[in-house]
Parts: structure tokens; sequence; C-alpha cells
């Protein structure tokens, strides 16, 4: 970064939002700084205001009533390029209580082993309560009534 002649910096140290300077019309990011005083290449001042509006924002205006979470600096806030090792993230599943699974308990009916008996004899031992659960309760209807005389 060049450094300028002048140099006036603000820093937010708000953590959680973004703090607007309303009457310079500039917006600081949480955790960023700026220089207000930045020229850009062709020698034109990258905000569109004065050192005359900076000071008396600061005196009364929106830098005055924000002082809490802007911070006037001189110089530039020193930029750190070192890596950070940070811990590696350990796996969600690792992480978890481990269960073993429920124990599934096989229940044998004896009354319903089929194997034993042939599908013929099943069939027959079944067929009149097949009957019996078609038939109505009540016999009123006519077409019930042909249905038990066919029987």
């Amino acid at each position: 970064m060049k450094n300028n002649k002048e140099e006036l910096w603000i820093t937010n140290v708000n953590r959680f939002q973004d703090i607007t300077i309303g009457d310079l019309a500039i917006t600081v990011s949480r955790g960023r700084s700026i220089n207000l005083l930045a020229k850009k290449k062709n020698g034109l001042s990258l905000y569109n205001i004065t050192r005359k509006q900076i000071d008396k924002s600061f005196e009364s205006g929106s830098l005055f009533k924000k002082s809490i979470h802007i911070k006037r600096r001189n110089v530039a806030p020193e930029v750190f390029i070192t890596h950070v090792e940070v811990a590696p993230v350990l796996d969600v599943s690792s992480t978890r209580n481990v269960r073993k699974p429920p124990e599934i308990e096989k229940i044998e009916f004896p009354d319903l082993d089929a194997d034993e008996v042939s599908d013929e004899e099943f069939a027959s031992e079944n067929a009149d309560m097949d009957a019996a659960d078609r038939a109505p309760v009540l016999a009123v209807d006519p077409i019930f009534k042909r249905q038990a005389d066919d029987e």
C-alpha cells in the first residue's frame, strides 16, 4: 500500500455490524479500517469529502456520536500476513455418542406355523370362517336372503 502525504484512518471496532457515517456518506464494514484522505491514482480524493467536513464530523457529527464504534487513527493499521494454524475440525460422527443398535427379539408363535399343514387342509379348515365373515349379521335385504338360500 502506498503511503499518501496525508493519512487519517478510522477503524470500526464493532465485531457485529457495519457503521454508517451519515454526514460523510461512508459505511465502514465491521472490523475494517479506511483512510478518509486516500487519493486515487489520478490524485483526486477517493471519497468525495473535504478535510473540513471530516473535522466537523469529529467535533459534532456522526463520527463524534459513533465514537464508541469508530476509532480515529493517524497511522495505518498493521496487516499480519502470517498464516495462523487452526486446529482440525473433528468429524461429526466421531463426536457423537456411539450406541449399540437395539436387539430385536424374535418371538415364535407356534399357533401360526402353517408349515406342518398342507395348503388343501389349511384352505378346508378356513373356508367356513371365510363364508361366515362375508355373511351379513342380519339378513334383511332380499339379495342376502337369496345368497343364504343358495348355500
